[in-house]
């Protein structure tokens, strides 16, 4: 999950003995008041600084060595409490067969043809109830407060919906 901690945002990830990892992106990453790209990654097949935050295609200050497979079967949360990212999210993809190369990173991020397909993708285009995964039909469930909002500093995208407040 994604942390928002002194103007970095923190990626969290547990080994199996629940042991935090965390990798950081650069403090001075973010833009205020403007969508922001972020991409989190681990590559277990690197053995050391494999868990790693991007922010707009710029790997953070802070990486984490994690060596053990994730659990894919366990509840995905993408911001839990009130220490959590508190913000708009528009388009949330989850990549779990490879770990996203910075090159890959810039195409998602860019929308070229040449990006990788997730396996589970919230393009939040509904404007009312649960997003709809529009890859293999799962949903997600919105909980504490967060809405569908149209109107939002710098909504450039066609369907003009993102969810505000996410703590999903």
């Amino acid at each position: 999950r994604c942390v928002h901690v002194n103007n970095d945002l923190v990626f969290n990830c547990y080994d199996s003995v629940a042991a935090l990892k965390q990798a950081t992106s650069t403090g001075d990453a973010l833009f205020l008041n403007h969508w922001n790209h972020v991409a989190c990654t681990y590559d277990k097949t690197l053995g050391s600084a494999n868990v790693k935050c991007y922010v707009n295609a710029i790997v953070g200050g802070v990486t984490a060595n994690l060596t053990e497979s994730l659990n894919k079967s366990a509840t995905l949360t993408l911001s839990l409490d009130t220490t959590d990212f508190a913000g708009n999210i528009r388009d949330f993809r989850f990549f779990d067969s490879q770990a996203l190369t910075q090159t890959e990173i810039i195409n998602i991020m860019n929308d070229t043809t040449s990006a990788p397909i997730p396996v589970y993708q919230l393009p939040l285009t509904e404007g009312t109830g649960n997003p709809r995964d529009v890859i293999g039909g799962l949903s997600a469930t919105l909980h504490n407060g967060a809405s569908w909002i149209t109107d939002e500093v710098g909504n450039h995208y066609f369907n003009g919906w993102t969810l505000a407040d996410v703590d999903f």
